[in-house]
């Protein structure tokens, strides 16, 4: 859902958009807002949207292979922590995007008590990104009232989002899932 606390992140978003092409909105997003991102939108969601499409299924080129790569922008605004199989959700979305593209993702990375069914560790996210093809251009964190926060640490409870822009800048043939692996007592991130 776009609400009007969030615009102004928003718009810090858009401006690393490419200057063309179709944007990807995963879910079937509610603009409860008057912002407007400057494109034509595609939506994608199991429960309605232009393209009727679970991102968990791993076929899901095989059965639409017209949104391969398609899009110049993904924009997943608070869906793939709502979805089992999280990391074939963030490859299927990837594999959305074109070269050059940005791919935006919003999501809980503190608190949310009883949203979803995953705040994932804020650095986990951005692993997957970097190994993945991409190159980091913005990261944020605000509060779901629209607040400016820092990264969360370990023991803050607060509800806090990530807000990662990232443009692609390889296709990848086998997506690395980032794992948390302990040295040692230490903990090493892969």
């Amino acid at each position: 859902m776009i609400l009007n606390e969030h615009v102004v992140w928003h718009e810090r978003a858009v401006n690393f958009f490419p200057s063309h092409g179709d944007m990807c909105m995963l879910g079937n997003q509610e603009n409860r807002s008057n912002f407007n991102f400057g494109r034509k939108i595609i939506s994608i969601d199991p429960d309605g949207g232009d393209f009727k499409i679970d991102l968990s299924d791993p076929r899901i080129f095989v059965v639409n292979p017209d949104i391969h790569r398609r899009f110049s922008v993904v924009y997943n605004l608070g869906t793939i922590e709502h979805i089992w199989d999280i990391h074939t959700a963030y490859v299927n979305a990837s594999e959305l995007c074109d070269m050059g593209g940005v791919f935006v993702n919003i999501v809980p990375v503190s608190g949310y008590a009883l949203h979803g069914m995953h705040v994932t560790n804020h650095k986990y996210i951005e692993i997957f990104f970097l190994k993945n093809g991409y190159d980091i251009l913005d990261i944020f964190y605000t509060s779901k009232e629209g607040e400016s926060y820092e990264a969360p640490t370990r023991w803050f409870t607060g509800d806090i989002l990530q807000w990662i822009v990232a443009r692609k800048c390889k296709f990848v043939e086998s997506y690395i899932r980032p794992q948390e692996i302990f040295v040692g007592g230490r903990r090493v991130e892969v």
